[in-house]
């Protein structure tokens, strides 16, 4: 019965790591709790940026759904748990990642645009220089967002506002989001290939 018991152990445990995402030789999870909801990975994507014409892998982003969709508007309007995590595959510094999000929150923004500047500034306060390896988790409420940044300086922390946790979903997935192809990938459709802005 023993060995019973330990081949169904280690038969569960292989079945659970073939399941991970994978892209790049990053690894997440198939599956994730957020308080006592289930979450699933419903997709992966690279992102990369431009330097000199060059493309840089910066990123390898998963997105933890509920339940899997590829309807990005269902996602945005559904009042569920959303999770992203960010892995990072460069040192990326702060000031680097401060203002992508302020672009791109400016630039994607839905909901009650005129009033995203103050959330954006106390998400931003959580921000510090990552390097390869790194996380960036951010938890999406109806009502709120979480954020744990694990770099070189540690950070976790909450802003509450439901207008902001929507806007910040919708720069990865929405209808003006920075990166067609990212979004795709995040949405369950397969890994497209992110060209990357110029930076």
């Amino acid at each position: 019965m023993f060995w019973l018991k330990t081949i169904v152990s280690l038969v569960a445990m292989i079945s659970l790591t073939a399941q991970a995402g994978e892209m790049y030789g990053v690894k997440m999870d198939e599956g994730m709790k957020v308080g006592e909801k289930a979450l699933v990975l419903n997709g992966m994507a690279l992102r990369k940026v431009r330097k000199f014409g060059i493309p840089i892998k910066v990123y390898i982003a998963g997105l933890y759904l509920e339940a899997k969709t590829d309807d990005s508007d269902k996602i945005l309007g559904a009042p569920a748990i959303k999770h992203l995590e960010m892995e990072f595959v460069r040192t990326v510094e702060k000031e680097k990642i401060t203002n992508a999000w302020d672009e791109a929150v400016f630039k994607g923004c839905v909901e009650d645009c005129s009033n995203y500047k103050g959330p954006l500034k106390e998400f931003n306060a959580f921000m510090g220089e990552m390097r390869k390896g790194q996380r960036i988790s951010v938890t999406f409420y109806p009502d709120k967002v979480e954020v744990n940044q694990v770099g070189r300086t540690p950070k976790k922390g909450t802003i509450e506002s439901a207008a902001f946790s929507k806007n910040l979903l919708a720069i990865f997935i929405g209808p003006k989001m920075f990166s067609k192809e990212v979004k795709e990938s995040l949405l369950g459709k397969g890994e497209k290939e992110d060209k990357g802005d110029e930076k």
